[in-house]
């Protein structure tokens, strides 16, 4: 399978340190094509930041290849998830089966009411 990667805009941030501007962090957005099937498609973006080797007098091209070993990094290191399946088991008809009315019942707590008595009179004008 061949694919292509193709990095966009990056946006770089810079800080003030103790000897001078530096370079804290560049976000990179990429996207991952797959050259046989075009429906197979990744993008999103990475944030390479002074762990990863950038510098401020890096280009483009520098943070794309940082990105790329980045990225290569990330697939090797990936792990599959494959949920367990769904199993249900039948229901056997000699077991008593709760109701959930009944269960939720008996979890709930009894609850105080608190409500002040409201007067139904109404005060009569003076005159």
């Amino acid at each position: 399978m061949t694919v292509t990667v193709s990095f966009n805009n990056p946006q770089i941030q810079v800080a003030n340190s103790s000897t001078g501007i530096q370079l804290s962090q560049v976000i990179l957005p990429y996207s991952i094509r797959n050259s046989e099937d075009s429906t197979q498609y990744l993008g999103g973006q990475m944030t390479l930041e002074q762990s990863d080797g950038i510098k401020l007098t890096d280009n483009t091209k520098d943070w794309e290849r940082l990105g790329l070993a980045k990225i290569k990094t990330m697939v090797a290191d990936a792990e599959i998830y494959v949920p367990d399946p769904i199993t249900e088991a039948p229901a056997s008809p000699e077991a008593p089966v709760a109701s959930s009315a009944s269960t939720v019942a008996s979890s709930v707590a009894p609850v105080a009411s608190s409500v002040a008595p409201v007067s139904s009179a109404t005060e009569a004008p003076a005159s």
